[in-house]
């Protein structure tokens, strides 16, 4: 009688066997295509021979350390996407292969797309290739301690001082302290912050702003930003998701995104041609989300299925003297096949979303 571990090789190679279609071409319509695979796999096989993405110890680890291990991930992670010029999909498959929330995840998922969104081109120019080349890691400031993510009800306000062109970002209350902003409580030294834009006394509504909020000299946190690390969570341990308040903070008037709407330098507001606009960049990375949790639950069915074709529990077989696998009894598959099925409903739903 094969051993255990022998008998676990034979069970997975029976249940592939059973197979009635070509798995490889399955993989490549999951992928996206043959040829993005082909690209896709070689991103993976390139951090698989990095010894700085290992994760054999993650759960040994506690905060701080998974912290301090995930800063020279970064620091690889930017120096082969630059050596390979990897494209924002492929640096994205990149991080998501690395399968640990690496501090400036947020910088590349939401900061920068969002300011490559909403910024004038003239402004991308200047801000670009500091926030491209991580001299700026940045986060986006938009949910509040006391309004979560409702636009309409944000407190932070950006106030025009016409007498020195410039935006006066602050929190009145303990309410609007923007708050679990990803990459801010250690890394981030500026944020996309949604705020409510007044000029003379009228408000505007929620519109973005680029606000320094650490030295680049000394990583301090500059006059009027408080800043607080919000410390360990469940999950995503290595994120360091942080808490902002401002006093009173001055910025160019040149600093609101001005792609869609635009404040002249005598005050003059210009609306967008349609008001979702200035939702755009938040749009294009929510549809990310649709992946991610296809992405997700496709590894959490994957090790149930593998798990329950190789764990034997119950009847007993006379002929074999092997008891039953997990994943031939009927009320297991009808938990575990249907998010199969999910899994793949979701990722072809997230390739369509993007387009």
């Amino acid at each position: 009688m094969p051993s255990a571990e022998n008998q676990q090789q034979l069970d997975i190679a029976a249940e592939r066997a059973k197979c009635t279609f070509d798995p490889s071409q399955l993989t490549a319509l999951f992928y996206g295509g043959e040829e993005k695979m082909k690209r896709l796999k070689a991103i993976e096989a390139m951090v698989d021979a990095e010894p700085v993405f290992d994760r054999s110890d993650r759960y040994f680890l506690g905060r701080t350390e998974r912290f301090k291990r995930a800063l020279p991930m970064v620091k690889r992670y930017v120096e082969l996407r630059n050596e390979h010029g990897l494209t924002p999909e492929e640096a994205a498959h990149f991080k998501v292969y690395i399968d640990d929330y690496i501090p400036v995840h947020l910088h590349e998922s939401m900061f920068l797309p969002v300011l490559r969104a909403q910024a004038s081109e003239e402004q991308l120019k200047v801000w670009g290739p500091h926030a491209e080349n991580y001299h700026y890691i940045g986060c986006y400031a938009q949910t509040e301690l006391g309004h979560g993510s409702a636009l309409s009800r944000l407190e932070t306000t950006a106030t025009l001082d016409l007498a020195t062109d410039q935006w006066v970002i602050h929190s009145p209350t303990q309410s609007s302290a923007k708050f679990w902003i990803g990459t801010l409580g250690k890394m981030a030294n500026h944020a996309v912050v949604q705020a409510k834009l007044i000029i003379q006394g009228k408000d505007y509504g929620a519109h973005p702003f680029l606000v320094p909020l650490r030295s680049l000299k000394d990583h301090t946190p500059l006059p009027g930003v408080i800043i607080k690390d919000q410390g360990p969570k469940q999950g995503a341990i290595s994120m360091d998701n942080g808490y902002a308040r401002f006093n009173h903070v001055r910025i160019p008037r040149t600093n609101m995104l001005m792609r869609f709407s635009q404040v002249s330098r005598e005050g003059v507001y210009s609306k967008p041609i349609h008001p979702k606009l200035a939702y755009g960049g938040m749009t294009a990375v929510r549809t990310t989300l649709i992946n991610h949790s296809a992405l997700s639950m496709a590894r959490a069915v994957t090790i149930a299925t593998r798990y329950c074709a190789v764990r034997r529990q119950g009847n007993v077989n006379l002929k074999t003297d092997l008891e039953t696998q997990v994943l031939d009894y009927p009320a297991v598959q009808y938990r575990i096949l249907p998010l199969l099925s999910h899994a793949f409903a979701t990722i072809f739903s997230g390739y369509w979303m993007n387009e």
